[in-house]
Order: C-alpha cells, then sequence, then structure tokens
C-alpha cells in the first residue's frame, strides 16, 4: 500500500493503487515481458511492451524518493529546492540535519530494541548460574563472529543497491529484485555458517577452550540455529523498506516483539509446566526471530511498501557478480571491526576478574551510544543513495554534509554524558566498589573514544550510499590490525597499563578510521558518482533485458 504520510495523487500512491486486484497477486512476477529497447529508447525510458501493461511504467515511481516525498512542504523559506538540486547553504543544512534526525530516530530505537532480545537472554541465563552465563557469553560471541558479523557484512550491498535502484532504475520493481536477490544470496551463506555452528563444540576444544564451558556453549549454539534464517531474512526486509524510506516499520515490529521475546525467556527458561532451563533462551530467541519475519513480511503486504515488490521473478538467480564485489567489501568493514573488538575481549580476559567485569560494563555502555550513529549511518546511506539514483549531486553532497554536522553533535553529547556521569555509571551494571572505580578510570577514554566511533560509523554509511565500502574496509583493517591491536596490546602487556592500554588502542584505530573516512568523503566528485550509480544501476536494467526478450 502506499504510505499513509505520502499526499493523495502522489506518484507512489499511484504505483501502490495498481496492482492487479486477483489473489495472490502478492506472489506472482507482475513484470511485464518486453523487447530489447534501441539506444534511443533507453535514453528516455520508452520501449514498447509486447503486452498491454497491468502496472504503470517507470515514470510512476516516486519522484524524489519516499525520503524526500514528505519534506517538501517543511524546507525553511530561505532555503532552494532542497528536492531537487539544492545548493548547501545554512538554511539548507539546518533543514537537512533536521530531516536526518527525524529519520533516524525511529531507526535508533529499532537497533535497541532489537540489542534487547540478546540482552534479555544473557540476563535470563544470568540467573541459572555462572556456568550458564558463562556458555551463553561464549556462545553469543561464537555467533558473532562466525555468522552474524559475515552475513550483515554482505547484507550491506543491499544498502547501496536498494536505495539507488529505488530512484535510478527504469524497473519500478528492481527493488524487489534485489531484495530477492540478497535473501537468496545469504541463504546460501547460511549453510556454511550452519556447519560451523553445529560442529561448534570441537572447534572450541581445538581453540582451548574448558570441556564443560564448550559442551555447554555448543549447545547454546546448536539451538540458536533455528535463529539464522530469520534473522538474515529480517535484516533484507528492513533494507527493503528503508530504502524506500520507510524507516519506522523496523520499529513498530520490533515494539511488539521485545515484549514478547520476555514472555517467552520466562516461560521457556523458568515457568514450572514448561521450564526447559538452558536451551530455552536461545528457542526464546528463534520464535522471536522468526516472529519479525512474519510480522515484517505482512506489514509490505498490508500496511506500506509492497509498490516495489513485483512478484519472485528468475532475475534474482542472475548478476550476482555485483552484489558480491559490494557485499565482500562490506563484509570485510563489518567483520575487522566487529572481530578486533572480540580479540579485545579475550585480552582483557588475561588482566583479571576486575578488568573483565569493567570492560563489560565499558563495552557495552559504548554499544549502546553507538546505536545512535547506527542510526544515522543507516539514514545517510538511504537519503544518499536515493539523490544519487535521481542524479542530484548537490542533494548527495548536502545529505552528506547534514550526516558530518550530526555526527559532529552526537560525538559531542555523548563524550559530554559520558565525563558527566563517570564516577556513578559503573553502578548501573555492577556493585563492586573495585570494578566501578576501574569503570570510572577508563571511561574518559570511552569519551574520547565517541569522537572515532561516530564520525566512523556515519562516514560509513555515507561511503555504503556512494557503494565505495572498499574505503572503510581498508581503512579499518589497517586502523585495528596493523595499528589499534599491536599498540594496544603493547601498552597493556609491555608497558603494564592495564584495560587503559587496549582503550588506548582502540581510540587510535577509531580515530584513523574516522580521518580517513571523512578525508575520503571531502574529497569525492559528486557529479562522478551520480555518473557511477547510473552506470551501476543501468547495468542491472540492460541485464534483465537481455533476459526478459522474448
Amino acid at each position: 500500500m502506499a504510505s499513509p504520510n505520502i499526499p493523495p495523487g502522489s506518484q507512489l500512491s499511484a504505483l501502490a493503487g495498481s496492482y492487479p486486484n486477483r489473489p495472490y497477486s502478492f506472489l506472482h512476477d507482475q513484470r511485464e515481458p518486453h523487447r530489447r529497447a534501441s539506444t534511443a529508447e533507453m535514453q528516455d525510458g520508452a520501449g514498447e511492451l509486447l503486452e498491454p501493461a497491468a502496472r504503470p511504467t517507470h515514470t510512476a515511481v516516486p519522484t524524489y524518493g519516499a525520503l524526500y516525498q514528505d519534506e517538501s512542504s517543511k524546507r525553511p523559506p530561505a532555503s532552494p529546492d532542497v528536492a531537487e538540486n539544492a545548493s548547501c547553504n545554512w538554511p539548507s543544512h539546518h533543514w537537512e540535519v533536521g530531516s536526518l534526525t527525524r529519520l533516524a530516530t525511529p531507526v535508533v530505537l529499532a537497533y535497541l530494541l532489537q540489542r534487547s532480545i540478546d540482552i534479555t537472554s544473557v540476563f535470563s541465563l544470568g540467573h541459572l548460574g555462572a556456568s550458564e552465563l558463562a556458555a551463553s557469553a561464549l556462545g553469543t560471541m561464537y555467533n558473532s563472529v562466525t555468522g552474524w558479523s559475515v552475513a550483515l557484512g554482505m547484507a550491506t550491498a543491499l544498502d547501496t543497491l536498494g536505495s539507488q535502484a529505488f530512484t535510478a532504475s527504469r524497473d519500478p520493481y528492481a527493488l524487489g529484485v534485489y531484495l530477492q536477490r540478497a535473501m537468496l544470496i545469504l541463504l546460501v551463506m547460511s549453510v556454511p555458517i550452519a556447519v560451523i555452528w553445529w560442529f561448534a563444540e570441537g572447534i572450541l576444544l581445538a581453540l582451548g577452550q574448558n570441556p564443560e564451558l564448550s559442551a555447554l556453549s555448543s549447545l547454546f549454539i546448536r539451538w540458536s540455529l533455528p535463529s539464522l534464517i530469520p534473522y538474515l531474512m529480517f535484516e533484507c526486509m528492513k533494507r527493503y523498506l528503508q530504502a524506500q524510506g520507510i524507516m519506522h516499520a523496523g520499529t513498530y515490529i520490533l515494539m511488539i516483539t521485545s515484549p514478547i521475546n520476555v514472555l517467552a525467556n520466562y516461560l521457556l527458561v523458568w515457568w514450572p509446566p514448561i521450564s526447559l532451563g538452558f536451551i530455552g533462551a536461545p528457542i526464546a530467541t528463534s520464535f522471536t526471530h522468526w516472529l519479525n519475519l512474519l510480522l515484517s513480511v505482512l506489514y509490505v503486504r498490508y500496511v506500506q511498501g509492497g509498490a516495489c515488490w513485483g512478484g519472485f521473478s528468475r532475475d534474482a538467480l542472475r548478476n550476482w557478480g555485483q552484489f558480491l564485489r559490494l557485499g565482500l567489501a562490506g563484509m570485510a568493514l563489518i567483520c575487522s571491526e566487529w572481530w578486533a573488538f572480540e580479540v579485545v575481549a579475550l585480552a582483557a580476559g588475561y588482566l583479571g576478574t576486575i578488568p573483565l567485569a569493567a570492560q563489560s560494563v565499558v563495552l557495552t555502555s559504548a554499544t549502546i551510544t553507538y546505536m545512535i550513529p547506527a542510526g544515522i549511518s543507516i539514514t545517510a546511506c538511504n537519503r544518499i543513495g536515493n539523490a544519487l539514483g535521481r542524479k542530484h549531486a548537490n542533494r548527495a553532497k548536502l545529505a552528506t554534509h547534514g550526516a558530518l554536522l550530526l555526527a559532529l553533535a552526537v560525538s559531542t553529547f555523548n563524550t559530554s554524558l559520558i565525563l558527566v556521569f563517570k564516577d556513578d555509571w559503573g553502578y548501573l551494571f555492577n556493585s563492586d566498589p573495585e570494578v566501578v572505580a576501574l569503570v570510572s578510570k577508563i571511561l574518559p577514554i570511552a569519551a574520547l573514544f565517541q569522537i572515532g566511533d561516530v564520525f566512523g560509523g556515519v562516514g560509513g554509511g555515507i561511503l555504503r550510499g556512494t557503494g565505495q565500502q572498499h574505503l572503510g574496509a581498508y581503512l579499518t583493517m589497517f586502523g585495528y590490525y596493523t595499528v589499534s591491536l599491536p599498540v594496544g596490546i603493547y601498552l597493556t602487556f609491555v608497558l603494564d597499563m592495564g584495560l587503559a592500554g587496549l582503550w588506548w588502542g582502540l581510540c587510535v584505530a577509531l580515530f584513523i578510521v574516522a580521518a580517513g573516512e571523512v578525508w575520503a568523503i571531502l574529497r569525492l566528485d559528486w557529479d562522478e558518482q551520480v555518473v557511477r550509480c547510473q552506470e551501476r544501476i543501468q547495468h542491472e536494467d540492460a541485464y534483465e533485458e537481455e533476459t526478459c526478450v522474448v
């Protein structure tokens, strides 16, 4: 259905209302066969169909993308036509920052709610005993390193291709094809991930883990297997909706399922009639992820976002190379950073119980504060991708500047918040005075860490919007593995700086990544990025025309 916040008579409303009124039309490929267009026809989007179209042509696609549809009446009087090729003056920047804030807010909330699903499991199992808590922590780390980081890195390709195809492609259902392609690729990737999870006990033993802990952790990992596919498919659905500017759908869904997850954990872990104990938590998590996927499909079908779905298409089986190139770069970016933090967590374990507990508190705090730049990153990526798809170079540049200004504001806020509450913050997580004192000592470093973390996260989103994930990947691998980890380990174990040494190493890495990304972003030729975007999407359109010719 059309978005409720789009004015009546808009082109997106026309597109959404044009679906054939027949049973199961949501599933069938509604795209009409077409002949190969001539060069002249392809230039103006023409090309006669062999059969009368049961849907509108590409001219019915929203003119500026849904990210700008509801904002045309909200720009300041002094601002130029921001929805088109806006100039980068102060009123435009002010308007852009406000728009980004409004759009990013539901994404941030969705991240926090999704994070609560894992936290609920840890909290529930922590009350069973220390062994269960340790096993769940090790199992969660294993799943993250071998599964979530790899698959979610690949899914970043949909951020780029989806947002650009939504406004650039001549096929109004191109975004739906990209969604199917992403799902198929992630399904293929889930096979080796499932094998690694199934044989987790042997792998953990080979890595020198305690046999009892390895056995219990592998039980947690195996019972997490049912959550693998729905989690990955839900991530694809979120990106499909976000590419259309529908940022709030994931939040609505998670507002429903997060409380259900808490209830499911209680029933499956603790409630006497069921009381499955340790395995109840991963089962509850799997149930929640399946519910997330189901509700996202129902949302697209009955509420909003179905305008870009043309049914299942064989085109999703073709042209995987383009997706894989972007996805592998995104995978390198996500995995290199994610794995580096896990290495730091392992290194903290060698320092003793108190430093390990303090590391957990500080890292959890940094994870929570990172939800804000993560939301801005997603919004900026889709805004920039939509603008490039519409050939609006200045609009993409303005979105970039707005995202960087918002990053400055958020990093200042996060840093100030941590410094103000550093002495009492630890009590929210632990009552041990030694742990709280060490947390208070590390938090000023974590406050400085926020600057690089925020700019690095937002910069990564900007680069994804332009399809340049590889730049972020190079910077991340260099920053963490050439500088951060060696410096952090040297400061910690050679100079005996303790946990502070590890966090100084992380700060160095994040400042390298952030500075490199901002430098690369400020040097971008936005006219060239428009050309690259058009070539990327036109290549897909041409590929589909070759395979659909009758």
